[in-house]
């Protein structure tokens, strides 16, 4: 107890030290909350879920197969929060089949969604008939006799699985354990292959056995049982102790929780070695190893079903993009993952003879030897920059994954005290630098991060590597994007083990990491002090300040942990009068007579405090394109550059384009791994929760852009990010 309170006491001390050192302000205090019921199910999921449909007004048409036909129609809408809506009506003299109702007699229904998401739609009718949904400018989504299922992210769900599954094993062969195991290798009497067993105590907590092959043409394949001893329902941290490692080295079936499997192997079956990707396969619980059959979804911290690959991209540095069009796996994302590396100093390791650490030593250093291997350090402009990756896999030992000894002590040279920084060489490290890396950024941050970033040439490989966190002069450019995800979504770090290791003592690595993020570090108590404290605590958020036609769209949907709303006017012209279609929603519609600038209030609340924001409303009523009326054909591609090489986005973002990006933005050469339609790809950078936070807006705003900032996006009052901001927000209409 007594050393306990030292060591204590002396980490306390280090971190006032360093903050004395890293900025001449106040330290955050310490406030011992418990993590907020109304903390929401984020982890292990995306920051941008590509939510389906945007919120706004749709309508159901309903339709009859043949012209003339009369009878009577049952609608059921089901909304993603499980409630649901029963509109009944009659059909007279139908127009017969079509998606539209202007002029026509087809039955049509209302529908407004205040949050985005997916929704259902299920008919019955006394006469053959079908469903279409279609947006407010007509467009249509989706057609079906009986019943439609939009689901409520379009990079989540069986269909995006199914996809995914057919891309990476068209002919079915892996469809259970053993076929997997024999299309790698396994008990082939070839290759390599070792294994060892270990408790995975920073992420998931499982007891886990790993069994990797090596084949002698270079592909790799990596096997992991999962062990998991019940204690208590749900996501009990009861659930993810020792417990699970004395399952794993008596291999219990009993507690088996399924198998994961990764490939690393040519993209077609035959294919190039060179050309490998990682590839993502897990298989049900079962006494045989032809019983574990293939699974779509899983639950791996017991906070629900997530789908494959969604759920291992996030962990593997992959990209969540939409399917394409036609319904296929889209290529960037497919080959855009990475194998991560076994920290062999972060496991729990058993007592019993041949599971020890130093017994495992070899076997662990062996499977990390496979996995660096799988990395190149002369990677292609555009692609993965492993250059990181490798000199932390080659430095946990000694320098040589082949025969090093692992290492505890081993610091990556961006992170060393006193380093220098690249751009700006003037400045250097300050002291406890290290010591952030080995309390924070090494146990809670690396695994994901050092898989983000692509290369480009010159200084520009600094900006667009920078989220690998490869250097403290990187993670410094992320100072305000740390403390919105860390301090107040709560879901980074990003897996729930993780997230409960990192907050089971504020005064540690919250406090630590807190105490290098500056001025951007701006949370408080209501006595103005500055507190570190565990996620919960509502964060209103009102949207950017906006010049708009009345009436416009207000949607508090990127607000934080709020489950209460109130919109309210501060101040507005002269004269003026106003109004809200509903001031305690989550979305309204606020109308104002007269042009100026209208001031408003959003207030949002949970069960543990409130929040308050205001946005600026500027009523321009001769503005040359209504913001309701802004479409991605005529509107945004404009923005874009249309199909020129020398637009304000094309100019790079194109094939042969400079520097050379994975991400078109025109509609001329669209070849894989870009197949799917400009705005699908337009779409896949929009966030409809948290507009602002959309890539295709910070992007060119200068946030961490190999281009710098774009002309038109010098800042948020700027007329191309005004529009795109509108487009956006009034439901994001092709």
């Amino acid at each position: 107890m007594c050393n306990s309170l030292v060591q204590l006491t002396l980490l306390l001390s280090i971190i006032l030290a360093i903050s004395a050192c890293s900025r001449g302000d106040s330290d955050p205090v310490i406030e011992n909350t418990e993590v907020a019921t109304s903390v929401p199910n984020e982890f292990a999921s995306f920051v941008n879920k590509q939510h389906s449909l945007s919120a706004s007004d749709y309508t159901a048409v309903i339709a009859t197969n043949s012209s003339g036909q009369s009878g009577s129609y049952t609608l059921k809408i089901t909304f993603d929060d499980g409630h649901s809506e029963t509109r009944t009506g009659s059909i007279n003299t139908s127009s017969g089949p079509g998606n539209s109702c202007a002029g026509l007699q087809r039955p049509c229904e209302s529908i407004n969604l205040d949050y985005p998401g997916g929704i259902e739609l299920s008919l019955s009718a006394t006469v053959p008939s079908q469903v279409s949904l279609v947006d407010r400018a007509g467009n249509l989504i989706h057609t079906a006799a009986g019943r439609i299922t939009i689901p409520t992210s379009k990079v989540d769900g069986e269909d995006y699985s199914k996809a995914y599954y057919r891309a990476i094993d068209p002919a079915d062969e892996r469809t259970n354990l053993a076929k997997w195991k024999t299309k790698n290798g396994f008990n082939s009497g070839s290759g390599t292959t070792v294994s060892a067993t270990f408790r995975d105590v920073n992420d998931l907590g499982y007891g886990r056995h790993i069994t990797a092959h090596r084949n002698t043409d270079g592909s790799m394949a990596f096997m992991v049982d999962n062990y998991l001893v019940d204690l208590a329902t749900g996501d009990s941290s009861a659930n993810y102790g020792s417990l699970n490692l004395d399952a794993a080295v008596l291999r219990a079936r009993k507690f088996h929780d399924g198998t994961n499997a990764i490939e690393f192997s040519p993209v077609k079956e035959g294919g190039d070695i060179k050309d490998s990707i990682v590839k993502f396969y897990t298989f049900l619980p079962g006494s045989t190893d032809e019983e574990q059959l293939r699974r779509n979804v899983i639950d791996m911290d017991g906070r629900g079903l997530k789908s494959v690959p969604s759920v291992c991209l996030s962990c593997h540095g992959g990209r969540v993009l939409p399917l394409n069009n036609d319904g296929s796996f889209n290529s960037l994302a497919l080959g855009s993952a990475e194998l991560n590396l076994l920290n062999a100093e972060s496991f729990e390791y058993s007592s019993d003879s041949g599971f020890s650490k130093g017994e495992l030593h070899d076997a662990i250093r062996m499977i990390n030897d496979f996995i660096s291997r799988s990395y190149t350090t002369d990677a292609t402009e555009g692609s993965w920059d492993a250059s990181y990756a490798f000199e932390v896999s080659q430095g946990r030992y000694s320098g040589s994954t082949t025969s090093g000894r692992s290492t505890s002590s081993f610091i990556p040279e961006g992170w060393r005290d006193n380093t220098p920084w690249v751009q700006d060489p003037a400045k250097k490290n300050p002291t406890g630098t290290a010591l952030l890396f080995k309390q924070v950024v090494e146990p809670h941050c690396y695994s994901c991060h050092a898989l983000q970033g692509s290369t480009q040439q010159g200084i520009n490989n600094f900006i667009s590597t920078a989220v690998n966190f490869s250097s403290y002069e990187k993670f410094k450019t992320f100072e305000e994007q740390i403390v919105e995800y860390v301090y107040r979504r709560g879901n980074m770090p990003l897996s729930l083990r993780n997230f409960e290791r990192f907050w089971l003592d504020p005064a540690g690595a919250p406090s630590l990491l807190a105490s290098h993020l500056g001025d951007s570090y701006d949370i408080q108590d209501k006595k103005g002090n500055r507190v570190v404290r565990v996620p919960g605590m509502p964060f209103a958020k009102a949207g950017e300040d906006r010049v708009v036609a009345s009436p416009v769209s207000l949607n508090a949907s990127a607000s934080l942990l709020s489950n209460t709303f109130k919109w309210k006017l501060l101040s507005a012209p002269s004269g003026a009068t106003h109004s809200f279609t509903a001031e305690n929603a989550n979305a309204t519609q606020f109308s104002a007579n007269l042009d100026g600038v209208y001031t408003l209030q959003l207030s949002t609340s949970n069960d543990i405090g409130s929040s308050v924001d205001t946005v600026r409303i500027t009523i321009d009523s001769g503005l040359t394109t209504n913001q309701k009326s802004l479409r991605f054909d005529t509107d945004i591609r404009a923005i874009l550059g249309s199909d020129s090489n020398t637009g304000k986005c094309t100019l790079c973002h194109s094939e042969g384009g400079t520097p050379v990006t994975p991400v078109f933005y025109t509609d001329a050469g669209r070849s894989t791994p870009n197949s799917s339609s400009l705005y699908t790809d337009v779409m896949a950078r929009v966030n409809l929760v948290d507009p602002e936070n959309s890539l295709i807006l910070q992007k060119p705003l200068g946030n961490n852009h190999v281009g710098g900032t774009i002309a038109g996006f010098s800042n948020t009052a700027d007329t191309d990010y005004q529009t795109l901001l509108n487009w956006i927000r009034e439901g994001a209409l092709q």
